[in-house]
């Protein structure tokens, strides 16, 4: 399935382990961004159901260290009650820092996006990650594919 997305010039995807994670089917990831801009960095995605009798209940988004020791830039989480989130619930999430500096922390960055869906068998957990390339530009449209 095609998105499109909004992301900054520059910042390319790699996915990694795309489909390894069991809950990974039950959700499409589009909007999901990491860039790089006046001094801040910033990750944003939008998650949602695959069946429109599902919903997403909670998210986790991150950006993190591609390299070396695993250090954290920035990361937020939105939840819901769970099991009460209505059919076709989506979610959004955001996350900036200006604690990064390509110069000091390189231009990948590793962003993973988490949580919950709940289906008519009970909750499911979903994990996806991957690298982008973080460069100082403006921001252009791409093609992602989930």
């Amino acid at each position: 399935m095609d998105d499109t997305t909004h992301a900054l010039k520059g910042s390319t995807g790699r996915e990694a382990d795309a489909n390894a994670y069991p809950g990974n089917e039950l959700v499409t990831v589009s909007d999901w961004v990491v860039g790089y801009s006046d001094g801040t960095l910033s990750v944003c995605c939008t998650v949602k159901p695959k069946d429109s009798s599902n919903a997403v209940s909670s998210l986790y988004v991150s950006a993190y260290s591609a390299r070396g020791k695993r250090v954290q830039y920035c990361s937020s989480n939105s939840s819901l009650n769970g099991m009460n989130a209505p059919h076709g619930t989506w979610m959004s999430g955001f996350a900036s820092t200006q604690l990064f500096d390509p110069a000091v922390n390189g231009h990948t960055s590793t962003s993973v996006i988490c949580g919950f869906v709940k289906t008519d068998m009970g909750s499911k957990n979903f994990y996806i990650k991957r690298d982008f390339d973080v460069t100082d530009a403006s921001f252009q449209s791409e093609k992602r594919h989930s």
